[in-house]
């Protein structure tokens, strides 16, 4: 699965070589060898294949999303039904329409309660609710080398 290839991937790329989850900007060198990817296989083995599969596609971004449909010739465009903006998986979270704004503050609220209910640490739920917070900002996840 495509665990097995990240492990194979950090064990057996020399640190000056072009990794291929590097390469595609999708995390910077810098911090490509601080993920504990022994622990990251391990959760992804407790998965059922089709949520492995779902967990990798959304990781690279190839999500049920306009710019694939129209790519896949699902659709015929790749706009978003609500704003009409190009729609990438980047987008879906941060869609600029009131209705995709209000649907973000009811998914926040809802993932607080749960926070509640399973006794979630305060501290780890004040940070996963920070960053959770962030992502309608596009400057989260600037990479800085």
């Amino acid at each position: 699965m495509a665990t097995d290839v990240l492990v194979r991937t950090t064990e057996h790329c020399p640190s000056s070589s072009p990794n291929p989850v590097q390469s595609k900007g999708r995390l910077a060198p810098k911090h490509f060898r601080s993920v504990d990817w022994p622990t990251v296989h391990q959760a992804m083995k407790s998965l059922k294949p089709a949520e492995q599969r779902f967990i990798t596609k959304h990781t690279v971004g190839m999500c049920g999303v306009g710019k694939f449909g129209k790519r896949w010739g699902l659709d015929s465009e790749n706009r978003c039904p609500l704003c009409g903006l190009e729609e990438d998986h980047l987008h879906v979270p941060r869609c600029p329409s009131d209705r995709a704004k209000t649907q973000w503050q009811l998914l926040l609220q809802e993932v607080q309660e749960w926070f509640q209910s399973t006794t979630t640490a305060t501290p780890i739920a004040q940070f996963l609710g920070a960053l959770l917070r962030t992502i309608r900002t596009p400057a989260w996840c600037r990479m800085d080398g």
